[in-house]
C-alpha cells in the first residue's frame, strides 16, 4: 500500500519491488495503480512509460484509478501486455471487478480464492485508500 504519492520514479522503483516479491514467493502480482498527478506536461509519457513498466512487471491484472487510463493501456499494448487492464471508479467498481466474471472450478468467487502479492501505487488525490480498506473488510469478511 503507497497510496500518498506516486512519481514516475517512486512508482517503477514499486513496481520492481513488488515484481520481485511476487517472484520469490513464486505469486501472481495484481497491480491496483491511480494517476500520477500534478506532472503537468510529462503527464502523457509518464504515464505511457508507466504503462511500459507494468507489463513488464510481469503483473496478471491491473486496475487502473483515474485520468491518463488511455496512456497506460498504450505502454501495456507497447510491451505486448497479454494480462487483463481494468478501468474502475471507485472502491466498489474494484471490488467487483476483482471477483467479476472469473470462477474457479469451486464455484466461488475467484477472487475469493486468490493469492497473490497486490500493489495499490497512486497519487493522493486518487483515494487508493479507500480501495485498499474495501479490499481489507472483503476479505476479512469473507474468511472470518
Amino acid at each position: 500500500d503507497d497510496c500518498y504519492n506516486s512519481t514516475p520514479l517512486s512508482a517503477s522503483r514499486m513496481l520492481e519491488s513488488a515484481a520481485e516479491m511476487a517472484r520469490e514467493k513464486k505469486l501472481p502480482l495484481y497491480l491496483v495503480l491511480g494517476e500520477m498527478l500534478e506532472l503537468g506536461s510529462a503527464a502523457g509519457e509518464s504515464h505511457f512509460q508507466l504503462g511500459r513498466q507494468a507489463a513488464a512487471s510481469g503483473a496478471v491484472r491491473i486496475f487502473w484509478k483515474g485520468g491518463m487510463g488511455e496512456q497506460v493501456l498504450r505502454g501495456l499494448e507497447k510491451e505486448g501486455f497479454a494480462g487483463r487492464f481494468t478501468a474502475v471508479g471507485s472502491a466498489e467498481d474494484f471490488l467487483a471487478a476483482l471477483g467479476g466474471d472469473e470462477e474457479s472450478g469451486s464455484g466461488e468467487s475467484y477472487a475469493s480464492n486468490m493469492a497473490g502479492v497486490l500493489l495499490f501505487k497512486g497519487s493522493r488525490g486518487n483515494r487508493l485508500e479507500l480501495f485498499v480498506s474495501a479490499f481489507q473488510q472483503k476479505f476479512n469478511d469473507d474468511y472470518n
